[in-house]
């Protein structure tokens, strides 16, 4: 069984309470760093009784921060991680711990040093090649982590702690042979639903008038803007344009590279040496042709391409039998398209609005029609058998919600997806009739032991609430929001 901290930050009781966090958070996203504002109470977060400070929380984030960099391979600016989301990880980081240490503190759950020290010991992240702890390792650890020895060892005292807290639990699920048979019969239970999928493109909308759609060209001109567009000579030099004669070919592309350098345009490089031409091509930064279509020989070139100027060429690119350049010939800079020649993207996109717009408006239509008892309306839901990890129809994510769904059309629930939203309801259950094997009956009880656990998170959870003091980690957070990456 995982550990209680892990399960706790996994758990669905978890991801509901931090959606909380989430959700209030989102205003400063895009900030960091932490100022030398003073308040007469500087803790950014609370679990029950026990307080963050700013401090804390702007160490661990650095923390963490400077983990992440490590890991990369690179420098992640503060403003950068928290744009990645990393603030947000962090405070749910703390908020465990707090929780972790009222739970320990509730229980009477403390390791001895003693304990710490032998588990730290044990651990194969510390061994020699002999399989023996080694002190040296133990301290690189810490210092790649900035961690100092006694942080690390309250990692490891709750770590313990709750591990004996996680046996405890396992110990406490009953063993009955009537109840872990009912348990397993649960869990193999299969239910039938209803469901129906709509998109946009199931909603029929009328044609607008040519003056709805000035209308909406001049309310979303933003919308259609043509991008630059470089028209770009590729010109290759191959050993077979040279009787093979590696030399020669070598010898040519040098004298190419001093003709470019000399501001000849690569049009006129390839007429004085005489050599093919090459290829045109009219393409925008993601090597996409007016057409839209993907012009994948370019893809090497495009960023060099796009900072060069007119007349400028490329450096010179090895390819398997030669040489490759690109130059650029002209530069069309972006602009709005008119209102005629956007006329076909304007039709495309209200359409695509008003589609949308109709299929909420129906999908809100169908669930009051469920839940009033009418049925489907107009619409004839699919039909599947699905158990807790299979369906032929429905996405698998949706399948836990179904199976511990009430029965009947007023319990339908709305799924929404990139492509529409699903309407389901479960229309009956189908109990499992065969007979259960043992190992059936134990892997029932292993589930029914983690439906303990988070209950048991739960009742903690409501009983010391966290709390997250937005305006204090706003004012210390803003100062990296006006930095350069």
């Amino acid at each position: 069984m995982i550990t209680f901290f892990n399960k706790l930050g996994n758990s669905w009781i978890a991801k509901g309470i931090f959606f909380l966090l989430g959700v209030s958070m989102m205003a400063f996203w895009g900030l960091g760093g932490i100022s030398n504002t003073s308040t007469s109470d500087n803790a950014a977060l609370q679990v029950g009784s026990y307080k963050i400070s700013l401090q804390e929380l702007n160490h661990s984030f650095e923390q963490e921060r400077n983990k992440i960099s490590r890991i990369s391979g690179g420098y992640i600016t503060p403003k950068r991680a928290l744009q990645m989301g990393l603030l947000n990880q962090v405070i749910q980081q703390l908020a465990l711990r707090e929780l972790n240490a009222l739970i320990q503190e509730e229980m009477g759950l403390i390791a001895s040093d003693d304990a710490v020290r032998r588990y730290i010991e044990k651990n194969p992240v510390f061994m020699d090649s002999l399989g023996k702890f080694d002190v040296n390792l133990f301290y690189t650890y810490l210092d790649q982590l900035n961690l100092s020895q006694p942080e690390f060892a309250k990692k490891m005292r709750t770590e313990l702690a709750i591990q004996h807290l996680n046996r405890t639990l396992m110990l406490a699920v009953p063993r009955d042979p009537s109840l872990m048979q009912h348990a397993a019969l649960v869990q193999k239970e299969k239910r039938q639903v209803e469901a129906l999928f709509l998109t946009p493109k199931d909603m029929k909308v009328s044609t607008p008038s040519s003056q709805e759609l000035k209308d909406y060209y001049d309310a979303y001109m933003e919308e259609f803007i043509i991008p630059e567009y470089r028209t770009l000579r590729l010109v290759s030099i191959k050993s077979s344009d040279f009787q093979n004669d590696y030399n020669l070919m070598l010898s040519s592309s040098q004298k190419m590279e001093d003709l470019l350098g000399a501001g000849k345009t690569l049009k006129e490089v390839v007429t004085e040496m005489k050599l093919n031409p090459g290829q045109i091509f009219v393409v925008d930064f993601n090597g996409l042709d007016k057409q839209g279509k993907a012009q994948a020989q370019l893809k090497s070139f495009l960023q060099e391409a796009f900072t060069l100027e007119e007349g400028e060429a490329t450096s010179l690119m090895d390819v398997e039998d030669g040489f490759m350049v690109v130059g650029v010939e002209k530069i069309t800079p972006p602009g709005h398209k008119d209102f005629a020649s956007a006329k076909e993207d304007v039709v495309n996109l209200w359409r695509r609005e008003q589609q949308k717009e109709l299929m909420e408006k129906k999908i809100k239509d169908i669930v009051a029609s469920l839940q009033q008892g009418k049925g489907w309306g107009n619409y004839v839901p699919k039909n599947d058998t699905i158990s807790r990890t299979e369906s032929k129809l429905l996405p698998m994510e949706f399948l836990p919600a179904l199976m511990q769904q009430k029965m009947g059309y007023e319990n339908a629930q709305v799924f929404p997806t990139k492509d529409g939203i699903w309407v389901a309801y479960v229309k009956r259950t189908i109990p499992f009739k065969d007979a259960l094997t043992e190992k059936e009956k134990q892997e029932a009880v292993q589930g029914w032991a983690v439906d303990l656990t988070e209950a048991f998170q739960q009742a903690y959870l409501q009983k010391y609430p966290i709390k997250v003091h937005e305006n204090i980690i706003q004012k210390a957070f803003s100062i990296y929001d006006k930095q350069e990456d």
